[in-house]
C-alpha cells in the first residue's frame, strides 16, 4: 500500500510537474506573443510618428522660408511709396487729399516708428472704401488715431484725420571710442 501511495505521489507530482511546465509553457507562449503583438503595433505607431514629424517638419522649413520673404520690418520705412499709395487710394476714392504732416521719428529698441497726420474729405462711402483699403495695404503701418468731422462748409462732406505710423528696423547706435571708457 505504501507502494501504491508513493507511486500515486510520484504520479501526481509528475502531472503537477507537467502541468506547471507543459501549460506554463501555453501561457508564456501566448505571453510572449501578445508582446510580439505589441511591439508590431508599437513599431508602426511609431513610423506614423515619423512621417508626421517629418510632414511637420517640412511645414516648419516652408513656413520659415515663407517668415523670411513676407512680413518682414522694412530698412527703411517707405514713405514716399506709402503717401503715393494713400493719394493713389483717396484717387480712385473720390477723396480730396487736405494735409499730410510728418510727425518726426521715434525709436525704440529694435524699431523706428515714422509718424505723420494725413487728412482726406469726401462722403461716408468713399471714406469707408479708404480706410479699408489702408486696413488691408501690404505696408508696416498703423493708424494711430482717428477723427472724423462733417465739414462746415459742406455737412454732408466727412473729413477725416488719421494720425499714421510707419515702421522700419531700427539699427543699434554704433558707440563711438570715446564712449567706451
Amino acid at each position: 500500500m505504501i507502494d501504491l501511495v508513493g507511486g500515486a505521489l510520484l504520479v501526481l507530482m509528475a502531472a503537477v510537474f507537467l502541468s506547471m511546465t507543459v501549460f506554463a509553457q501555453d501561457d508564456t507562449v501566448a505571453q510572449i506573443d501578445t508582446m510580439e503583438r505589441s511591439i508590431a503595433e508599437a513599431r508602426r505607431s511609431l513610423a506614423l510618428v515619423r512621417a508626421n514629424m517629418d510632414q511637420s517638419r517640412a511645414r516648419l522649413r516652408l513656413n520659415q522660408r515663407r517668415m523670411a520673404s513676407q512680413g518682414r520690418l522694412p530698412e527703411a520705412a517707405p514713405v514716399d511709396d506709402y503717401f503715393r499709395f494713400l493719394s493713389s487710394v483717396a484717387t480712385q476714392n473720390h477723396l480730396t487729399v487736405r494735409n499730410q504732416i510728418p510727425l518726426g521719428e521715434r525709436e525704440y529698441p529694435g524699431l523706428k516708428e515714422t509718424p505723420f497726420t494725413y487728412e482726406v474729405a469726401g462722403s461716408w462711402p468713399d471714406l469707408i472704401r479708404f480706410l479699408k483699403a489702408i486696413e488691408n495695404a501690404p505696408y508696416w503701418a498703423d493708424v494711430g488715431y482717428l477723427t472724423i468731422h462733417p465739414l462746415a462748409e459742406h455737412p454732408e462732406v466727412r473729413r477725416a484725420q488719421l494720425t499714421v505710423c510707419l515702421f522700419s528696423v531700427a539699427r543699434p547706435q554704433e558707440t563711438h571710442a570715446s564712449e567706451k571708457g
